[in-house]
């Protein structure tokens, strides 16, 4: 899914919408299938590019933020994509793929990040 902020900022609300609905079934079934996450949880967004262009990374992965979150959500994965259950979300650059550019996106339970050194101090303030 090759979209990032610059992009739709200049983009027709109709297309933005279908790009959403594109992102949205594509990942529905994948999240359907997943637990249901229960209280709070934390994402972090992997970047895979393409090539070693230099990029910006928020706005890159701020799409990503906002469409997996709603699939999240839809798909009844969490109750809500609000403050209080998406607690934490960082994004970091992964590296390059020349064959597969992707974002890896991981969802981590309040329990999996307590048991890690991880976050402790952010759980702690929430």
């Amino acid at each position: 899914f090759n979209m990032d902020f610059n992009k739709v900022i200049k983009m027709h609300c109709s297309k933005y919408s279908r790009g959403k609905k594109v992102y949205t079934w594509e990942l529905l079934g994948e999240v359907e299938e997943t637990i249901p996450f229960q209280g709070k949880v934390f994402i972090h967004y992997e970047v895979f590019r393409k090539n070693k262009v230099n990029f910006d990374i928020d706005n890159f992965v701020s799409i990503h933020k906002k469409f997996f979150q709603d699939t999240l959500q839809a798909g009844g994965a969490i109750i809500e994509d609000n403050y209080k259950v998406v607690v934490f979300s960082s994004e970091s650059f992964g590296g390059i793929n020349e064959e597969d550019p992707h974002v890896r996106i991981s969802v981590m339970d309040e329990e999996y990040i307590k048991n890690t050194t991880f976050l402790q101090d952010i759980i702690n303030n929430c």
